[in-house]
């Protein structure tokens, strides 16, 4: 699995988002989808989502990871906006289409 794992459950892992997960992502934000629900409301191209991918690796204050399960990526849950003093944060998911509706993990 390319990253460094976050959190493993049993069937779910957490991962760091790696230079890799640039298609994945890129072909997730045009998914309309996945897109209605996203703040990114415009198509991105393949060099958008390099400079987005640069963009949250320098970012030290959000948590942007990758959702696995047997080592595939599936989606991306983000916490942004941390504010550590007083443990709250903003949260985001957005998973592919061919796995909504799934019982993943129970934890």
């Amino acid at each position: 699995m390319p990253g460094a794992v976050f959190l493993e459950g049993e069937k779910v892992n957490l991962r760091t988002i790696e230079e890799e997960d640039i298609e994945f992502l890129r072909d997730g934000i045009n998914n309309p989808e996945i897109r209605e629900f996203l703040t990114a409301r415009k198509p991105v191209n393949l060099e958008q989502e390099k400079e987005f991918f640069q963009d949250i690796i320098s970012n030290q204050k959000d948590i942007h990871l990758a959702i696995c399960i047997e080592e595939k990526i599936i989606g991306i849950v983000s916490l942004e906006e941390v504010e550590d003093e007083i443990r709250v944060a903003k949260i985001g998911i957005w998973i592919e289409t061919n796995h909504h509706g799934k019982v993943m993990e129970q934890k």
